[in-house]
């Protein structure tokens, strides 16, 4: 019995058995990083610098970067999306098993 239970958790028939849904999942997480996160993060990236009204983060505006509300919200968002990011990679690998 145990053997049958070893052979059946092996990974290569998990591969074998969930081929579809892990191409399909690839190619989603795939388009969605490129075409919707990247993008994303590097527009609030940009709108982080235009709040601190700078082309740059240096050791020189740090403290007017800490002083500025909106600043913080983007930040707190960037965090928020790149958390769910790695959440939704998680439970995939999870729901695999």
């Amino acid at each position: 019995m145990k053997k049958g239970l070893i052979a059946a958790a092996s990974p290569l028939n998990l591969l074998r058995r969930n081929l579809k849904s892990l191409i399909g999942f690839e190619l989603v997480y795939r388009l969605l990083t490129i075409l919707v996160f990247f993008p994303l993060l590097t527009w609030m990236q940009r709108l982080f610098l235009v709040a601190n009204r700078s082309s740059n983060i240096a050791a020189y505006n740090v403290k007017q970067l800490y002083r500025n509300p909106f600043a913080w919200l983007i930040m707190l968002v960037m965090m928020t999306l790149l958390t769910v990011f790695a959440l939704f990679e998680r439970f995939a690998l999870v729901d695999a098993l």
